[in-house]
């Protein structure tokens, strides 16, 4: 879902992406992957552990 999701939105090296809700990182994993090292991702998830 994650990877798929990051197709859609065609990401380009070099450019920023904000995550919220990111979880397990299924899409700012690979977000990351498609911006490179020239772009970033900032990952949040505000849910609390129990």
């Amino acid at each position: 879902m994650g990877e798929r999701t990051v197709e859609r939105v065609r990401l380009d090296p070099g450019q920023r992406v904000l995550d919220v809700c990111a979880g397990t990182g299924s899409s700012a994993i690979p977000a990351a992957r498609a911006v490179g090292p020239a772009g970033s991702v900032l990952a949040v998830d505000p849910s609390a552990r129990y």
